[in-house]
């Protein structure tokens, strides 16, 4: 089960990366012009940080750190990265599956030996 986990992992972690990063660039080349300076530099830091919270993600998992994943991949979902429902879902997704794989490590871990 682990083993799956860690392979739709990094699916999803692709997957997501993929999504945020096309439709914040989507949503930013739309609401770019009528949003003031103040409010540019506002998005311009939600998208950045949800990208790179997003790109770390990516990194993390192929490390195989899934703890530090999960962490990145909840930080990229709840990051405002514009309408991006499919990335956000996706997102929430790795950051259930790499949860799972913490948790289902740390049980297997602390589990007593079969004799």
């Amino acid at each position: 089960m682990i083993a799956s986990l860690a392979r739709s992992s990094m699916v999803l972690a692709v997957l997501s990366m993929v999504a945020l990063a096309g439709t914040s660039a989507w949503f930013a080349a739309e609401a770019w012009t009528g949003l003031e300076a103040g409010e540019r530099l506002l998005v311009g830091a939600c998208l950045a940080v949800g990208l790179a919270c997003s790109a770390a993600a990516v990194v993390l998992v192929r490390e195989e750190r899934w703890a530090w994943a999960a962490g990145a991949a909840l930080v990229a979902t709840v990051t405002p990265t514009g309408d991006v429902y499919l990335g956000n879902a996706m997102t929430l997704a790795l950051a259930i599956c790499t949860g799972g794989i913490v948790l289902l490590g740390r049980s297997r871990r602390l589990a007593p030996a079969a004799r």
